[in-house]
């Protein structure tokens, strides 16, 4: 899966449609550590949002702005 990730950002560069799909597939290798009270499926759609943001960094995009609204996240109903 990560090579199949690589494979489409190499291959079709770093667009919307393509960090979306190459974050889903980096996603499914990922093993995250059941040492916390969050659910799972929670920290699966974690690691594919880490993906994700990691991409649009190293796409240039500046994620500053996202990550204070994800400061002020409500946390509530998050198990």
């Amino acid at each position: 899966m990560a090579e199949a990730a690589r494979k489409v950002v190499h291959d079709c560069g770093l667009n919307p449609e393509v960090i979306e799909r190459a974050a889903t597939l980096a996603a499914r290798l990922a093993k995250p550590l059941d040492n916390t009270d969050f659910e799972m499926s929670w920290r699966k759609k974690v690691a594919t949002e880490f993906v994700t943001y990691a991409l649009r960094e190293l796409r240039g995009d500046d994620m500053g702005a996202e990550r204070l609204q994800l400061t002020r996240h409500d946390w509530d109903g998050i198990s």
